[in-house]
């Protein structure tokens, strides 16, 4: 009769979460991640016209918890005292972003493409999005959309935000 030894080995890869220009983005050992995407997006309305919607979000609010356990998170639009959205017709729009690092830049390009993609528009030149060498510090990504009518809209939003403890359940 044969016996078996199965050997656990219980490890944990570090992980930050952090909160930037309205995304969620998870960093680790081997670069980051978008895990909800910023209000960016980039859409062919038709052959001719393209949108590019930027939507800059403000938190208000500050809290900081310690230990173990449940947390909640609640939100609350805020309403602006007046609408401030802006409009602006151009032949092109170029997007970009300072980080603090390569990988920061080169998630942040993904995030452009995805969303460019999404927005079907499929076709874009080499030379029309890119990042920083590798190495910069701080280093940029950019996304250069253009047409005949590119409309670029920006509308801010305001949200006021608490952290709550949820109590554990006591046997």
């Amino acid at each position: 009769m044969s016996t078996s030894r199965r050997i656990i080995t219980d490890y944990w890869i570090q992980q930050t979460y952090y909160y930037q220009s309205g995304g969620v983005f998870l960093s680790q050992d081997n670069g980051s991640t978008c895990r909800v995407s910023p209000p960016i997006s980039f859409v062919a309305n038709d052959a001719t016209t393209k949108s590019v919607t930027i939507t800059p979000i403000r938190l208000y609010g500050v809290g900081s918890m310690g230990g173990n356990g449940p947390v909640r998170v609640d939100t609350r639009f805020r309403n602006l005292n007046q609408t401030e959205q802006v409009a602006v017709q151009n032949s092109w729009v170029n997007v970009s972003v300072k980080v603090s690092d390569y990988n920061a830049a080169r998630m942040w390009l993904d995030v452009f493409n995805t969303t460019r993609r999404n927005g079907q528009i499929f076709t874009i030149a080499q030379n029309e999005y890119g990042i920083s060498p590798p190495g910069s510090s701080p280093a940029t990504a950019f996304m250069n959309i253009s047409a005949a009518n590119v409309f670029l809209k920006l509308q801010p939003a305001e949200y006021d935000v608490t952290l709550n403890s949820i109590a554990s359940a006591i046997s």
